[in-house]
């Protein structure tokens, strides 16, 4: 094999989940930067969890996430600080060790990565079950996309977990975690974030009309409210809100 072809290079799993942009938007993020500081020796492969799962397993876990958020957030909180505690259930923290198994253990033993990253907080579990059950060596990272570390968050499958602030890391240790697994790195975004920011106010602006097709700034406020990934039902309300505050 020519030791230039991207065969040759080691391979990484990138493994996001379809329950908000966010975790997939980290994703891509990381990846950016691992292509960037590797030149692009690197192969980089992305997956969505939600893809690995059976059509019964996804049906119930996504069909119920949805469910909850449209129709009953208070289902949802309800569960939030329900498994926000030590004391959670074995079977329900367990339950995230198989979910999806057959699809990710595919997944693995076709690709065989060196390195998995992991931005959603359940999936690193389960490619430790499936690396120890077919006996895979690969290095397991979880990438913290929250800035508060909810109970699923402290996974000790994880061989290392990325941090966006010392208050995090702080929490993983509350929560019992090896602090020779910890590393803050702050919360991963786009390189072209990175770039925007470091330009002066005028040349962002410029770039940002351009980028609208707009040939000048319009004198009312512009809001971006993002977030939900098609489920949050608040958008209209906050967007009501904001405008009908009377001062700019």
């Amino acid at each position: 094999m020519p030791p230039n072809s991207p065969a040759a290079y080691p391979a990484a799993l990138m493994v996001s989940a379809a329950f908000g942009g966010g975790h997939r938007q980290a994703s891509a993020a990381v990846a950016q930067a691992l292509a960037a500081r590797l030149e692009g020796r690197i192969q980089l492969d992305e997956v969505d969890a939600v893809d690995m799962l059976s059509p019964l397993e996804r049906a119930l876990i996504v069909g119920v996430y949805d469910f909850w958020l449209r129709h009953w957030p208070a289902a949802y909180h309800a569960f939030y600080r329900w498994t926000d505690s030590a004391n959670e259930p074995v079977a329900v923290l367990n339950t995230f060790n198989w979910l999806g198994q057959a699809g990710f253990r595919h997944e693995l033993r076709q690709r065989q990565p060196g390195l998995v990253v992991n931005t959603f907080p359940t999936t690193v579990a389960l490619a430790d079950t499936v690396r120890r059950r077919q006996r895979l060596d690969f290095l397991n990272v979880l990438v913290l996309t929250d800035y508060r570390v909810h109970h699923h968050w402290a996974r000790p499958q994880a061989d290392l977990i990325l941090l966006p602030t010392e208050a995090t890391r702080q929490e993983m240790l509350a929560w019992g975690m090896d602090p020779g697994r910890l590393t803050v790195t702050g919360l991963p975004v786009s390189a072209e974030v990175t770039r925007l920011s470091g330009l002066d106010a005028s040349r962002r602006q410029a770039e940002m009309l351009q980028a609208l097709g707009w040939t000048e700034m319009p004198e009312a406020p512009i809001i971006l409210v993002s977030g939900g990934s098609g489920v949050y039902r608040g958008f209209d309300e906050v967007i009501g809100t904001l405008g009908n505050l009377g001062p700019r």
